[in-house]
């Protein structure tokens, strides 16, 4: 079998998305600041230049890290809305999801360290809050959305939610 060659741009996102594995399981291990870029490069298979050749930092990494996880909660969360399921059946099948968001131990980790490292460092604490608001907004839409499937009306306008902005 021919094997087939990657773009550039291809290449390049197999390389990332290579790190952002790698660095997923040995950040959720030894937390961001005992992790090196030399063991997460290591653990893709890659070395110290192919991992500053894609990321300019272990935040930058990591915040893509965690934008991915998003993403994947996200789309989760998109499929369930487009499907055409009966009000008790949307309800029961967005409380499994989120009994489940947050099962793996990795992710949980990864979002706990976030957290502690969002505490005590300001650069990274803007990245996260970026991220963050993103998260939030998109779960105001979801409730928004949710609340019209099942035909109940929402306790209170969107605007005057305390926890969106």
């Amino acid at each position: 079998m021919k094997r087939v060659r990657l773009s550039r741009e291809e290449s390049r996102e197999q390389t990332q998305l290579r790190l952002i594995d790698a660095a997923q399981s040995v950040i959720a291990k030894k937390g961001l600041a005992a992790t090196s870029v030399e063991e997460i490069a290591a653990a893709a298979g890659y070395t110290r230049g192919a991992f500053y050749s894609n990321f300019r930092s272990k935040s930058d990494l990591f915040i893509e890290l965690l934008r991915r996880d998003h993403r994947q909660a996200h789309d989760a969360m998109s499929e369930l809305l487009a499907a055409d399921l009966a009000p008790q059946q949307l309800e029961q099948r967005v409380i499994q999801m989120y009994a489940q968001l947050y099962r793996s131990n990795e992710g949980f980790m990864n979002w706990t360290e976030a957290r502690m490292l969002a505490a005590r460092d300001a650069r990274f604490r803007s990245k996260l809050n970026a991220l963050m608001i993103e998260k939030r907004d998109f779960i105001a839409t979801f409730i928004e959305h949710f609340y019209q499937r099942v035909g109940i009306p929402a306790v209170a306008p969107r605007h005057k939610w305390p926890w969106v902005s």
